[in-house]
């Protein structure tokens, strides 16, 4: 089925088996490239989140 099933559950423990149609499971190269991206620039942004955050530290260290 490669990856086209999905088991499904709510709280009173029913589970059901969908098939999901071939663009819920496949992903096309634009879409993959644009995740890249969403990845690199949250990477890029985590890094300068604890660059600021350590200046901070160290600012508020320095001062008396």
């Amino acid at each position: 089925m490669n990856g086209s099933l999905a088991a499904i559950g709510d709280a009173e423990g029913t589970v059901s088996i969908m098939q999901l149609c071939k663009s819920l499971y496949e992903t096309s190269s634009e879409e993959k490239n644009t995740i890249l991206e969403i990845f690199d620039r949250d990477f890029r942004r985590q890094k300068l989140i604890e660059v600021a955050a350590k200046q901070a530290k160290d600012t508020k260290g320095t001062v008396k």
